[in-house]
C-alpha cells in the first residue's frame, strides 16, 4: 500500500484536499508514504481477576474506534516546495476554531485497494502531525501522522441505490390438489439489494406515501433476516415520505421532524446481511380489505434504498 494513491479531503472544505505518493504529477516535489499505512481496529474488553485460581471472568468483547497511521516524506526542489505541501496537509487535517456538526475536522480517505475496490473512510486527527528532518536537508520532511475513525468499517465510495414498489402478500395453491394441502405464500412485489461487502451494511431508505390513497403505518422489512422497521404514521400523498437511517438512528419525514417516537414495538434497524437482501415495503393498505388482491389496484407508492458497502 506504500505505492496505492490516498487522498484526504476535509468533508467541510472540499477545496482543501492532498493525496499521498502521487509521484506522477511532479516527481520533485510530492509527499509519499516511507511506511506500510495501518489501519488498526481498537478493541473493547472487560475482565474480572479469578482470586485465588488462574484465569479471569471474561466479558464480551467489541471494536471500537479504527486508529489510521500514514508515515512518509515531502520531497520539494527547495524549502518553500517543502513548506508548501507542509502547510495544505495541516489545512486539510485543521480543526476549526469553533467546532459544529457540520465543520469538525473530519477528512475523508479515500482510495482504491489491492482487489481493485475503490473504498473510502472518515476520520480526524488524533494528533497534531509531526514533522521531522535532518539537518540541512531542505528538500525533505519526514512527517507521521495518526487519525482515529468512529466507523470501523470501510466503505465502497459508490453509493448503491435500489428502488421498489409497495407489495403485499398473497396465498394459494394450485388446482386440483389432494388433501391435506398447503398454503402457499408469495410476497408480491418484493425486491433485491445485495451487499458486496464482508460485514453487515447499513441502509438508509425512504418510503413514500401514494397519489391516490392515504397509506397507513409504512413497514420495511428484511425477508431475509426478519428484521423490520414500521412507523405509526400516515402519509397523506407522493410528497410524505418517512426517511430511516440504520447507522445514525435518526428516523424524520419530509421535513425533518423526528418521528423516532413512532416507532411500533418489536421494530428493528434492518441492516443488509452478505450477499442478496430480499426487502419488502408494506402498509396496512397491503392487506385486507383495501389490500390489491381486493381492490385490483395495483400499488404505485415507492420506496428508495442506498448503501455502501462496507469491508473489515
Amino acid at each position: 500500500m506504500i505505492g496505492t494513491l490516498f487522498t484526504i479531503t476535509n468533508k467541510a472544505h472540499p477545496e482543501r484536499t492532498i493525496t499521498i505518493n502521487d509521484r506522477a504529477t511532479n516527481p520533485n516535489k510530492f509527499i509519499a508514504l516511507q511506511a506500510y499505512p495501518t489501519f488498526e481496529m481498537d478493541i473493547r474488553n472487560d475482565e474480572i481477576e479469578k482470586e485465588g485460581q488462574h484465569g479471569v471472568w471474561d466479558f464480551f468483547s467489541f471494536y471500537g474506534k479504527r486508529v489510521i497511521v500514514f508515515e512518509g516524506i515531502i520531497i520539494g526542489e527547495d524549502e518553500e516546495d517543502v513548506t508548501e505541501i507542509k502547510d495544505i496537509l495541516q489545512q486539510v487535517l485543521e480543526l476549526p476554531a469553533q467546532p459544529t456538526t457540520s465543520d469538525d475536522g473530519t477528512v475523508v480517505i479515500t482510495w482504491t485497494d489491492a482487489r481493485g475496490r475503490e473504498v473510502q473512510t472518515e476520520a480526524k486527527a488524533s494528533s497534531s502531525p509531526r514533522f521531522t528532518r535532518n539537518m540541512r536537508e531542505l528538500y525533505r520532511l519526514d512527517f507521521f501522522l495518526t487519525l482515529k475513525s468512529p466507523n470501523l468499517v470501510i466503505e465502497s465510495q459508490e453509493l448503491f441505490e435500489v428502488d421498489g414498489v409497495r407489495g403485499y402478500p398473497t396465498g394459494g395453491f394450485t388446482l386440483p390438489f389432494t388433501l391435506p394441502v398447503m398454503l402457499g405464500s408469495a410476497y408480491i412485489n418484493k425486491f433485491t439489494v445485495n451487499n458486496a461487502g464482508n460485514t453487515v451494511a447499513d441502509i438508509t431508505f425512504r418510503m413514500y406515501g401514494g397519489a391516490d390513497m392515504v397509506i397507513n403505518n409504512p413497514t420495511l422489512t428484511n425477508l431475509t433476516t426478519g428484521e423490520f422497521m414500521k412507523i405509526n404514521i400516515a402519509l397523506a400523498d407522493e410528497t410524505e415520505f418517512v426517511v430511516v437511517n440504520t447507522r445514525t438512528g435518526e428516523i424524520l419525514d419530509q421535513d425533518g421532524n423526528d418521528l423516532s417516537g413512532l416507532i411500533e414495538a418489536g421494530s428493528s434497524f434492518p441492516r443488509l446481511q452478505i450477499g442478496d437482501n430480499e426487502l419488502f415495503y408494506t402498509s396496512d393498505e397491503s392487506v385486507g380489505v383495501d389490500s390489491p388482491p381486493v381492490t385490483h389496484i395495483d400499488p404505485e407508492e415507492i420506496v428508495e434504498t442506498e448503501h455502501r458497502f462496507g469491508v473489515l
